[in-house]
């Protein structure tokens, strides 16, 4: 009996709580990771702004985003993915990994807040967990689309929250990231 009640909570689909406003950035950033970048066990965003800097915003203990802030200054022209990944067991939190066309480099190493390491990388882009619908538009755009969809573990729990960036438009053009955080059924 407790074998197939087992079966049917790891069967039973992931529910999320209403998505939340979690943070805004300009019209300019679009491409965006999740990943532990600060070490303290709550997944973290990444984005690249137009000004080439590689930025993330912290989460505070799951509860809410901390600013962003500039971890890459002058990042090279072309970017077109950016991952959270841990690669040096040594440091302290995960490293980024900036993709290029042709070249991907891994960002290591930040002291006290800006990665001082910049080297080539060989690995494979990793496989993003596979996004979830979760998480609505802003009731004060209703209407708006979602640009992407990730998964990560805001809150420090072990399940995967819901992310969604949306272009948001009211009171004016800007991206806005929210946050369904993963529901707990009891187990």
């Amino acid at each position: 009996m407790h074998a197939v009640l087992f079966a049917l909570v790891l069967a039973a689909p992931q529910s999320f709580a209403r998505a939340d406003d979690w943070i805004t950035t300009g019209v300019d950033c679009s491409l965006f990771a999740v990943g532990d970048v600060d070490g303290d066990g709550f997944d973290d965003l990444v984005t690249l702004n137009g000004a080439r800097q590689i930025c993330y915003a912290p989460s505070v203990r799951g509860w809410k985003s901390a600013a962003w802030e500039v971890v890459r200054e002058n990042v090279a022209e072309g970017v077109v993915g950016l991952e959270v990944r841990e690669v040096d067991a040594d440091c302290v939190g995960a490293e980024v990994v900036v993709r290029f066309r042709d070249r991907a480099v891994l960002l290591s190493k930040r002291a006290p807040v800006q990665f001082t390491q910049e080297q080539a990388f060989s690995g494979q882009a990793a496989e993003p967990p596979e996004p979830t619908a979760a998480g609505e538009p802003p009731p004060y755009e209703p209407d708006a689309a979602p640009l992407l969809r990730l998964r990560g573990d805001i809150d420090g729990d072990g399940r995967a929250d819901a992310i969604a960036v949306f272009a948001a438009t009211a009171p004016h053009p800007h991206r806005l990231v929210r946050v369904a955080i993963a529901e707990h059924t009891g187990d």
